[in-house]
């Protein structure tokens, strides 16, 4: 069983002073997935837009590979519950979109400076059963009137790749 608590880093280092956004990671292997984020802003002037059906607006992601391979899955999911799960075999190639998966969203409420949103994710059927995973965690948040902003467990290049192997960690 593993339970992690995951601070995601903007990629504009400057917008750090005005949101945090902390992901937490459970995985009961053989079981299921929990992923939560909460994201806080100082300022709830500068509002989140959510989009229901758009996922280069404010959505939500979880990478998971096995080490050694090329191969991943990148599940992109956003607050009203829709979702999406991808196979690529290598660096963003082979993609495939899998379906009959189950993921549910368990969570989302609004407070006046932050909000929260939790899936559960069902791994059987596509997710090889063994471990360790490694996995990367990632959030786009559109902000109004500024736009894109990008929030990752690690961004390690000079521009923003959230499929980059260099941001995947086991957790």
């Amino acid at each position: 069983m593993i339970n992690q608590i995951i601070p995601l880093i903007p990629f504009v280092k400057e917008e750090l002073l005005h949101c945090s956004v902390i992901a937490s990671y459970f995985w009961k292997e053989g079981c299921f997935i929990e992923l939560s984020y909460l994201v806080s802003l100082d300022d709830w002037e500068q509002s989140i837009l959510l989009d229901s059906d758009n996922y280069e607006s404010t959505s939500f992601e979880i990478f998971f590979s096995i080490p050694e391979s090329t191969a991943y899955w990148q599940h992109s999911f956003n607050y009203n519950g829709s979702y999406s799960l991808h196979y690529f075999s290598d660096y963003r190639k082979g993609k495939q979109k899998l379906a009959n998966i189950k993921s549910q969203l368990v969570d989302f409420s609004m407070a006046k400076d932050h909000f929260r949103l939790t899936i559960s994710i069902d791994p059987k059927g596509w997710l090889p059963d063994s471990s360790p995973l490694e996995i990367s965690i990632a959030t786009i948040l559109d902000i109004k009137d500024k736009g894109l902003s990008y929030w990752s467990n690690h961004h390690n290049e000079n521009k923003v790749d959230f499929h980059s192997r260099a941001n995947f960690f086991t957790p």
